[in-house]
């Protein structure tokens, strides 16, 4: 999309829990909407597994954070359109960013790519992709930095990363970006190559 076409505003998409209706109205049963990154006890809004690849079906182990993974449709949908590509092989690179719990990273793991490294600020979710990777037998292909994104795109040599990355997934929380800087961000990162692909 066109820069001008991106929000230069955060924006705000509350998520509906179970038995709440529309506009956060109460259902038949009680319900209550959930603030994205926002800490609390309803963990388990869904479960995570591998959707292809070498470790299809593994469950993953979710962070005590609420998030909103990445479906696995959507998952599915995205990696079948990159596997035409040929980006999915052992010497690319991949940089998962706002990475959660490291699902989409460990998705291109599964699917062929050689290293994935996994970019996040939260130290809670900085474990866990370490705990899904290692449960996994990935924990010698990957790297785990503990660090604001928008920091690692401006200065990765500070966080120990050099470019070019091959692949670059990007999955951030919606009400803590403004994705009109996000994407100046990447594009001038020098993590990206000239036939880096990025995914949004």
């Amino acid at each position: 999309a066109p820069a001008d076409a991106l929000p230069t505003a955060r924006v705000r998409a509350p998520r509906r829990l179970r038995n709440s209706a529309p506009g956060g109205q109460v259902a038949s049963r009680p319900g209550r909407l959930r603030r994205q990154g926002k800490d609390g006890q309803e963990r388990s809004l869904q479960r995570l597994q591998v959707s292809g690849g070498a470790h299809r079906g593994r469950r993953l182990v979710t962070p005590s954070v609420y998030m909103r993974p990445m479906m696995s449709r959507v998952r599915e949908a995205l990696f079948s359109m990159l596997y035409p590509t040929g980006v999915l092989r052992e010497s690319a690179r991949a940089l998962d960013l706002f990475s959660g719990s490291g699902v989409v990273g460990i998705e291109a793991l599964s699917r062929g790519v050689g290293h994935a490294t996994f970019v996040d600020f939260s130290a809670e979710c900085a474990g866990t992709i370490r705990s899904n990777c290692e449960a996994l037998g990935e924990g010698e292909r990957i790297d785990v930095v503990e660090a604001d994104v928008m920091s690692v795109l401006a200065d990765p040599s500070r966080h120990g990363l050099q470019g070019p990355y091959d692949l670059v997934t990007v999955t951030p929380p919606y009400e803590e970006v403004v994705y009109a800087e996000l994407m100046g961000a990447i594009c001038a990162s020098p993590l990206l190559g000239e036939d880096c692909l990025v995914a949004v």
